[in-house]
């Protein structure tokens, strides 16, 4: 076994874990593996780490780049104001690791999806039932505060220059 996993130096300072030495070993196996493949197809733990750099709705050349983990879903959509809610023609591609993205493009030089536009994140079940959610790296969510357990609604935020701080 590696040397990882072999010397946990808390054994050492708590002999009364002593029992559980084979599970330590096991959950630091775990670990070891896990920061193996993050080193590897991330780069390290620091850039994993900065997620929400990648995820999310960030604006690149030319559009608007949209990536979700959703591993269980069976397919995935964008959908909203922009485009009224109808996400067949904004559907999602998904990688090897479950991470579904969209390149939205920009459209005669306004954005692909309006500053403070509502959005969401459409996907399918295996059981085949289609789910919205706010996207899980979204920058703001509002909720309508007239209706009793409303639904709270993703914004797109993306000011124009001229409105940023």
């Amino acid at each position: 076994m590696d040397d990882d996993t072999e010397n946990i130096g808390l054994l050492a300072i708590d002999p009364k874990l002593g029992p559980f030495r084979d599970h330590f070993r096991y959950r630091m196996k775990r670990y070891v593996d896990q920061k193996k493949l993050i080193e590897k197809y991330e780069g390290s733990l620091e850039e994993f780490a900065q997620g929400y750099l990648k995820f999310g709705f960030n604006r690149e050349e030319g559009g608007i780049v949209y990536r979700e983990w959703a591993p269980g879903a069976q397919e995935a959509q964008v959908i909203g104001d922009f485009n009224g809610w109808n996400g067949s023609n904004h559907k999602m591609e998904k990688n090897q690791f479950g991470v579904w993205s969209i390149n939205i493009p920009d459209s005669g030089g306004n954005p692909a999806i309006p500053h403070n536009s509502r959005v969401k994140f459409r996907f399918k079940h295996s059981d085949g039932i289609w789910v919205d959610r706010i996207p899980a790296w979204i920058k703001y969510a509002t909720v309508d505060p007239t209706k009793f357990a409303a639904p709270y609604d993703g914004v797109h935020w993306d000011p124009p220059p001229s409105e940023r701080c």
